[in-house]
Formats: C-alpha cells, sequence, structure tokens
C-alpha cells in the first residue's frame, strides 16, 4: 500500500469517527442542541412508551409474561427518568460541560435502547400469527423512524440509532424470504438512507445557523463598543 493511499484510508477513518464526535469545542453549538432536543426527546420517549405498550398488548397472553409486561415496565420507568431530565434542562441555563455530558449520554442511552429494542423487537417476532409478527415489524419501523427524526439535531445520536437498529433489521427479514417483509427491509434500508443524507445536510446547516448568529451578535456588540467610544471621544 502506497503512502498517498494510506493517507487516504487515514482521512476516511478521521472522517467516519468525526461524524459520531460531538463537538465540545463549540459551546453555542452544544447550548443550541440541548435547547433544540429539550423539546423534542420527551415526545420521543412518549412515542417509544406508547408504541411498546401497544405491541405489548397485542402479545399479551401469546408471549411470556416478563417480555409483555416486564419489559414495557422498566420502558416506562426509563423513559419517564430521561425525559424528566430532559424537562428539566427545558429554558434553564446549564453549563457548557453539562451540555455537553447531557449530550454525550444521549447519545450512549440511544445506542443502548435501539439495541434493546431490537432484540425486543425480534424476540416478540417467534410469537403470534401473521398480524401479530407484521405489527411487531411496523413497531420496529415506526420506532425507529421516530427517534431518527428526534435526534436530528444530534447527528452522532441519530447516526448511532441507524446503525445499530437498521442494518440488523434489514438483515433479519431479508433473511425470512418473506416476499412482503423482504419488501419492507428494503424500503426501510431506502428510507434510512435517504434520513441519514438528511440528518447530515440539516446538521451542517444547524452549525453553519449557530455560527452566523454568533457572529452576528459579536459584530453588533463590536458596532455598539466602537460607537460608544465615538461617542466619549466627541465630548
Amino acid at each position: 500500500m502506497s503512502i498517498i493511499e494510506s493517507r487516504r484510508n487515514v482521512m476516511s477513518t478521521e472522517s467516519l469517527v468525526s461524524l459520531f464526535r460531538i463537538r465540545t469545542d463549540n459551546p453555542g453549538l452544544m447550548q443550541s442542541q440541548v435547547k433544540a432536543l429539550s423539546t423534542r426527546i420527551p415526545l420521543l420517549y412518549f412515542i417509544v412508551f406508547v408504541n411498546t405498550a401497544a405491541v405489548a398488548w397485542t402479545h399479551y397472553g401469546v408471549a411470556p409474561d416478563s417480555v409483555t409486561v416486564g419489559f414495557p415496565t422498566i420502558v416506562l420507568i426509563g423513559s419517564l427518568m430521561r425525559g424528566r431530565a430532559w424537562m428539566k434542562s427545558r429554558g434553564q441555563a446549564i453549563s457548557n460541560a453539562e451540555a455537553g455530558g447531557l449530550l454525550k449520554s444521549t447519545v450512549v442511552v440511544g445506542g443502548v435502547f435501539g439495541v434493546v429494542f431490537l432484540v425486543w423487537g425480534l424476540a416478540l417476532y417467534q410469537y403470534g400469527d401473521a398480524y401479530a409478527q407484521g405489527h411487531v415489524v411496523f413497531y420496529m419501523a415506526v420506532t425507529v423512524i421516530s427517534g431518527i427524526f428526534c435526534l436530528m439535531h444530534l447527528r452522532s445520536a441519530a447516526l448511532l440509532l441507524t446503525g445499530v437498529t437498521v442494518i440488523p433489521f434489514a438483515i433479519f427479514f431479508l433473511a425470512t424470504g418473506q416476499p412482503i417483509f423482504v419488501a419492507i427491509a428494503v424500503n426501510m434500508l431506502l428510507v434510512s438512507v435517504a434520513m441519514v443524507y438528511s440528518v447530515l445536510t440539516y446538521s451542517r446547516d444547524f452549525a453553519n445557523m449557530i455560527a452566523f448568529q454568533e457572529e452576528l451578535v459579536e459584530t453588533h456588540n463590536s458596532s455598539s463598543t466602537v460607537g460608544a467610544l465615538m461617542r466619549v471621544i466627541s465630548r
């Protein structure tokens, strides 16, 4: 392998890693992300709980109680705790360190939740008739898309959630050989590609917008300072 190829590989790896990095060097962007997510993540947890409760209800008596009762209870508790933490951050001033910690924990929790819900959904798939299986597929697809949409302001969390759920989801249902589920898996992949593109472009535009706003504020403050000095000198 040539030196040029090695450098290209290193640059590609660094570019990939940068997609999942929290911009701790940009406090204004972090604060804006926290503000935006504080209104969307509680909604995400509400969607997750409602969808989970619906699937648990349709599988109650068919699947084990530990799956239809125990897991949804844990989801409810976890959703309330995380939703409350984000509700508390709404409208409150937090330090840059707290903002960075909240964003990093959101990425980790998003990835963990994605894996947990994927495993739970695939575990439920073996129970019930074709209608119940269709409900599981619908649950997983809608929950993942809702998660990506609500996490668009935090690119790393949205991309991680997409990676840990959509790819295994597609592989599993492609392997079933059922034409309908195969079509759903392909459809999900295509939609996810479009959503990933939207996340990347929106994340870039959001960061540019925040930078532009900060530049305007700095320019305004500088102009005000210069004006005040000119008034003092003219006296």
